[in-house]
């Protein structure tokens, strides 16, 4: 039984389009060159759900290297796809960032048959990021922020260009796309309603920094900065996803990761937090800041993925949006989760989480 017979807990996913569309896909890479694997783990368990439009995959080409082939029909996923490649062309060309970002070597963009395909080399790792020691982890994601940090946006004539190909935020962007947030969630939380509360308290400590904000704007940043969206290849991070690379707050990147983290590596979690406290009160805030506004990221995610869930997949969407309210809820008051409710959260997930989800996050984290 092939992978998109076996999903569970998706109320509208249309299955036999994603069987269709790689059929058809399949035939068009062979044309051109390169052949799919069989498993195809960026397009199974939970992230089919975001797989409709954009495909990742994995194939290989006539020499049997591996490759990974980014492609949509779909305009604003071509547009996307196109972004991504304008924005990995601009940071190549970049003397300074060279060694500092690391990102696959471009093989080709295609179009044919209305898709557009573009293709890179596969990085393989000898193992996942959280495998390696906790000194190697440490090091190597402040290797990458640092990396990113080199470039920042000092003179009207630098911000001038990069607006013609990134997103560049500043406080009055993030301050109003988390009230758009909220305001959404507080529209889907008839059955969390703790959570209204939590919020408003999210929004006027956010509303009420706008210069500490400000002050570390400008940066380059990865706003998805988490082990699925890069690869270890002797030592080094290799950066897969472009997309998410913009000017921001210098801060958003770590609070993403140290997010992500307070899961998948509790004790990596804190000793980033502990780094940042140590660089001074305004550094901490401005994390804190930022960290409020990728867990209302969060929150929001979850909450318009339940309506599209059902059964274990639905139940875990509401057990993630509980345990990321209890994160905020902590945070807000300036304390971090225990250990002990990080423990019972990950024995939840894990009792609901499908096998083949399981095998999917084998990929970059422990599961």
């Amino acid at each position: 039984m092939k992978y998109w017979d076996k999903i569970k807990g998706i109320k509208k996913l249309p299955k036999t389009i994603v069987k269709e569309e790689l059929k058809s896909l399949s035939k068009i890479l062979l044309d051109l060159g390169y052949k799919l694997e069989e498993n195809q783990p960026h397009i199974s368990g939970e992230r089919v759900i975001m797989s409709i439009n954009k495909l990742v995959l994995v194939g290989r080409n006539k020499e049997n290297k591996r490759v990974v082939v980014k492609c949509g029909k779909d305009r604003n996923k071509k547009n996307e796809i196109l972004t991504e490649k304008k924005i990995r062309d601009y940071i190549s060309n970049l003397d300074y960032t060279r060694g500092n970002i690391l990102i696959p070597k471009e093989i080709s963009v295609e179009k044919r048959d209305g898709y557009l395909f573009f293709i890179t080399e596969y990085v393989e790792q000898e193992k996942i990021f959280v495998n390696h020691s906790p000194e190697e982890q440490f090091h190597m994601i402040l290797r990458v922020l640092d990396g990113q940090e080199i470039f920042h946006l000092t003179t009207y004539k630098h911000i001038k260009e990069a607006q013609k190909i990134f997103n560049i935020w500043d406080s009055k962007k993030y301050i109003k796309n988390l009230k758009l947030m909220i305001e959404n969630i507080n529209k889907k939380t008839n059955n969390f309603t703790e959570i209204k509360n939590i919020l408003r308290d999210a929004q006027d400590t956010v509303s009420k920094n706008k210069t500490t904000i400000d002050t570390y704007c400008c940066l380059l940043i990865h706003n998805d900065l988490v082990p699925h969206n890069f690869r270890i290849n002797d030592g080094q991070i290799y950066i897969l996803d472009y997309s998410s690379i913009h000017f921001g707050n210098k801060y958003e990147t770590l609070a993403r990761f140290i997010n992500y983290m307070l899961i998948h590596n509790y004790r990596l979690s804190q000793r980033l937090i502990k780094f940042v406290k140590n660089k001074g009160q305004k550094e901490y805030e401005c994390l804190k800041i930022m960290r409020i506004y990728k867990i209302v990221f969060l929150l929001n995610y979850y909450l318009n993925l339940l309506g599209e869930t059902s059964g274990n997949l639905s139940e875990l969407t509401r057990v993630r949006i509980k345990f990321w309210s209890l994160v905020l809820d902590s945070l807000m008051k300036d304390v971090e989760i225990s250990e002990k409710d990080h423990s019972e959260y990950i024995k939840k997930r894990d009792s609901l989480r499908s096998e083949e989800e399981k095998e999917r996050q084998r990929e970059f984290a422990v599961a």
